[in-house]
């Protein structure tokens, strides 16, 4: 998994299918921030911390599917 533009995205975990680990190259000061992700599938965010963020994509029936494409952005403060 590789990212087109990596502002403040160190690297893209792929944690199997339809799991992607968005790690930050600076921390925000904590799991209180905004973060949006879009995909071809069905997308959820599972989980933020300060230094990471993963992202679900589902087929529309439920199963996990990978995506073509993963858009993510995030908004807070860093530490």
């Amino acid at each position: 998994v590789t990212a087109a533009e990596s502002y403040n995205v160190t690297s893209i975990t792929d944690g199997g299918i339809g799991n992607y680990t968005i790690n930050y190259t600076k921390a925000f000061s904590g799991n209180k921030y905004v973060a949006v992700a879009t995909t071809d599938g069905v997308t959820r965010i599972s989980s933020l911390s300060a230094a990471s963020a993963v992202v679900l994509v589902t087929a529309f029936e439920g199963s996990s599917v990978d995506a073509t494409i993963v858009c993510f952005v995030a908004f807070g403060d860093f530490a």
